[in-house]
């Protein structure tokens, strides 16, 4: 008798089984940004890549995929998801979900198209692509610092989650980290606030919401501005 070759969802389920109930993604997630500083060795070799057409493979919960996104040309992602399951409760079965989902991951699950309700990750995209086509040369986007009018060119870090929605204003906003280029130490908190009035989720605004400034030798944030009073509820 031939030997059968092992079924695709098999091999999924050999491959995934060490990750599922893994802490590697949880601890993982908070040393990404050692990677990207520019005396890591990893970063110089990535600088030297051509991004016009990205494939990541692997890319997990797309901890490094959100760095890279706006400096790609074009960026596809590719991983093994499980994301349900069957689990037996008496003589029934019903269908768990196993894992967290990825928020690149979203846009292709079993019901595509128009969704009713806006997500977080709807507005992270909205975000990711304003940054991608309105960066400079060196990958820098330009913001207006409105207090001092200066422009300044920011290199972008992460995008904060949850992504949060004003209910009277009907916009959304998520706050993002950027870094002033050359520096290990200088972060500003960029505030982009996202609506659909034409449809289409777009950004309208960009306002810097925190600054450095050293303090005692040390770089602090320090806010411009709050949001006291305002009705905000989060965006899943």
């Amino acid at each position: 008798m031939a030997h059968q070759p092992p079924s695709l969802q098999s091999s999924v389920d050999v491959v995934g089984a060490p990750w599922r109930e893994s802490a590697y993604y949880e601890d993982a997630e908070r040393w990404t940004f050692l990677f990207w500083e520019p005396e890591h060795p990893f970063r110089p070799w990535f600088d030297r890549l051509d991004l016009r057409n990205v494939l990541e493979l692997a890319c997990g919960y797309g901890r490094h995929a959100e760095r890279v996104a706006p400096l790609a040309g074009q960026l596809t992602l590719m991983d093994i998801r499980v994301q349900k399951g069957p689990k037996q409760e008496g003589d029934s079965y019903y269908m768990i979900t196993r894992m967290p989902v990825a928020w690149w991951w979203l846009p292709v699950q079993e019901h595509p198209g128009d969704m009713e309700v806006t997500r977080g990750w709807h507005v992270m995209s909205a975000i990711h692509n304003y940054i991608a086509t309105h960066k400079d040369k060196d990958g820098n986007l330009e913001i207006k610092d409105d207090k001092t009018g200066e422009t300044l060119p920011l290199e972008f870090v992460e995008i904060h989650q949850p992504v949060r929605h004003l209910k009277k204003e009907g916009e959304y906003f998520a706050c993002t980290d950027f870094r002033k280029p050359g520096s290990q130490d200088e972060y500003y908190d960029i505030d982009f606030w996202v609506n659909e009035k034409t449809g289409k989720l777009e950004v309208d605004n960009v306002k810097v919401h925190k600054v450095p400034v050293q303090e005692d030798g040390v770089w602090a944030q320090v806010p411009r501005y709050n949001f006291d009073g305002m009705d905000i509820e989060v965006t899943n």
